[in-house]
């Protein structure tokens, strides 16, 4: 089956020269080229492999334009099935100051800037955990429709976008409102389907972008999702600011988020309130040299679920839906250097050092919080070729 979708491609390909559309292909490579790391009381170990690898495919012809993601390192979750394709979306370019884009794709919300020798904690960084849905993977592969108005020339760029999960939850075939269960503690299964139903779920988002000179950009956003099985909505908010100029990057950003979800959910939660900030300088000694930080920060506050509020008192999973309410503090730095190798190939080198503070209890009285600092010596090569 993949040889002939592969062939069907390369015909697909082919012909798109007779009809004088302009196509390239990107690769995005990070090979993890050793980490040795410690993590609270944990003995040293050494880590090596790659951390990401995606392929791109852009088309252009006239006012049309597609882009094809795959996410060739991508790994099945529990209840789920393996999704490569992580982005499928076609463009149509009205004038100079709107477009419409629709398909499969990133929801636009956040920046999160990448690291100096290691990803955001946003984006799978860290030794310890997040402990955050505030996560990347949380607006990826999502089924999307933006209008975008303004561009670069303008000085402003404004996102509205219309959502919903490609991950649908299966339902009970007698009442499609619920979840199917066949057991009252058991997990929600999810299926990847090609559509979603808005009677179901359904999200929007905005992101917007004000560029008040060439070197300067401001960014902001918001997002809402709802689904009909969860408590509540989720939604959150995004204030980012970037500087770049030939000597300096400097980036920062603060983001809130709110969350709930049904009890049966994997990582299932009443409620949810996440606080993160990123703050990052890169300066360029020479034309293949820059060194820099990058501080990030995440602060999330998570009541569980009680089962004895849900008759019978064992619906919900009995594991994670226990009343307790939990304290995170994580905070990370990431101190390094870039070297340009050659063009589109950086080696990345730093040292990180995260401190995670864990607080949980079963009243709203805290102490005696659990305290875990971890270390970390990497480096990482990355390539886009």
């Amino acid at each position: 089956m993949f040889k002939k979708s592969l062939f069907l491609s390369l015909l697909l390909l082919s012909s798109f020269n007779s009809l004088a559309v302009n196509y390239n292909v990107k690769a995005f490579l990070v090979l993890d080229l050793l980490t040795l790391e410690k993590v609270g009381d944990d003995s040293t170990k050494a880590e090596m492999g790659y951390g990401t690898a995606d392929v791109k495919f852009y088309f252009n012809h006239n006012e049309w334009s597609a882009k094809f993601k795959l996410d060739i390192d991508a790994v099945e979750e529990a209840g789920t099935t393996v999704d490569l394709m992580e982005e499928a979306v076609l463009s149509y370019r009205f004038n100079n100051n709107w477009k419409l884009t629709g398909g499969k794709g990133k929801v636009p919300f956040y920046t999160m800037h990448f690291g100096i020798s290691e990803r955001n904690m946003m984006d799978g960084g860290y030794l310890t955990q997040t402990y955050s849905s505030m996560r990347a993977g949380y607006f990826k592969r999502k089924y999307l429709l933006t209008l975008r108005y303004g561009g670069w020339r303008q000085g402003q760029i404004h996102d509205v976008t219309f959502f919903g999960s490609n991950q649908m939850a299966r339902r009970d075939r007698d009442d499609e409102s619920r979840p199917y269960l066949p057991s009252p503690d058991d997990e929600i299964a999810y299926d990847t389907e090609r559509t979603f139903n808005t009677n179901f779920q359904k999200g929007f988002a905005y992101k917007g972008r004000i560029i008040p000179s060439r070197n300067h950009e401001i960014i902001f956003g918001a997002f809402s999702y709802w689904r009909d099985i969860d408590p509540k909505e989720d939604y959150g908010f995004s204030l980012a600011y970037q500087f770049e100029n030939r000597d300096w990057s400097v980036w920062t950003e603060a983001l809130y988020g709110y969350w709930s979800s049904h009890p049966n959910d994997r990582y299932t939660k009443l409620r949810q309130e996440s606080y993160n900030a990123q703050l990052g300088f890169l300066y360029r000694l020479a034309d293949k040299w820059n060194v820099g930080i990058n501080l990030e920060y995440s602060f999330v506050t998570d009541r569980a679920h009680d089962k004895n509020d849900y008759p019978p008192a064992d619906f919900g999973q009995s594991n994670y839906n226990d009343g307790n309410l939990r304290h995170v503090s994580l905070y990370k730095a990431d101190i390094g250097a870039q070297y340009q190798v050659g063009r589109n190939v950086q080696l990345n080198g730093g040292i990180l050092i995260e401190r995670q503070i864990d607080e949980e209890t079963s009243t709203n009285v805290f102490g005696n919080p659990e305290k875990t600092n971890a270390y970390a010596l990497n480096f990482s090569l990355t390539t886009w070729l």
